[in-house]
């Protein structure tokens, strides 16, 4: 995955440097050279399999988010972050995700183009962890830190300074199964949000509704 330099950037400001990056990604392929043309574009993406109340749900909810995504670089001035906030869903207060821009657009290459949801651990504690949908399923929730790091079945993403908001790629690392029963497999945590976007793109126009069903007679 993808990290971009702020040399590349010469004395841009941050929103203006995302706006490069999504020129040098996507301006030949998808013919799109802004940030905000990009959200628009990842709205079609996601929603043209829904029903119209639904798609307007996603873009309620994923769309507003990336939409009111705040970038800034690094302390070190090497690279540019994007903070996606969300609610804590016990405090119920503001709370910011911090990645790579780069690897963002990674992840909403491969599919990972939902929302992000903070998630706890346990009815008492605070700690807790970010997750995103798996497209096309029931509500399934994977971790951004097993998808950043393409952390296989069995294995642990985790963060080295403790901090569950701070998916920069140098804080992650794959930790072992906590048992040897827990065999870990050679399939990538990305695969199946790989084969939802693919199924995804063939059900266009299809008109689902929020049970799954096809309202299309």
């Amino acid at each position: 995955m993808q990290t971009t330099s702020k040399s590349y950037f010469q004395h841009s400001c941050p929103r203006h440097a995302a706006d490069l990056v999504v020129t040098q990604r996507f301006g030949d392929s998808l013919g799109i050279s802004s940030w905000q043309a990009y959200c628009a574009h990842l709205g079609k993406e996601t929603t043209a399999h829904l029903d119209p109340r639904l798609a307007k749900r996603v873009l309620d909810t994923a769309g507003r988010q990336r939409s009111n995504a705040r970038f800034r670089f690094d302390d070190n001035g090497s690279s540019l972050l994007i903070e996606i906030r969300m609610k804590h869903p016990k405090t119920k207060q503001s709370v910011a995700a911090t990645l790579e821009f780069g690897i963002y657009l990674d992840l909403t290459v491969i599919g990972a183009d939902g929302a992000f949801y903070f998630m706890c651990k346990g009815a008492d504690r605070q700690i807790g962890q970010v997750c995103t949908t798996l497209p096309l399923s029931s509500g399934t929730k994977v971790p951004v830190a097993r998808l950043i790091t393409n952390a296989k079945a069995g294995t642990r993403a985790r963060t080295c300074d403790g901090n569950p908001l701070n998916l920069r790629r140098q804080n992650l690392y794959i930790a072992p199964p906590r048992t040897r029963k827990k065999a870990h497999t050679s399939v990538s945590c990305r695969e199946p949000f790989r084969d939802a976007k693919a199924d995804r793109k063939m059900l266009a126009g299809k008109n689902y509704d929020i049970s799954g069903r096809n309202n299309c007679q």
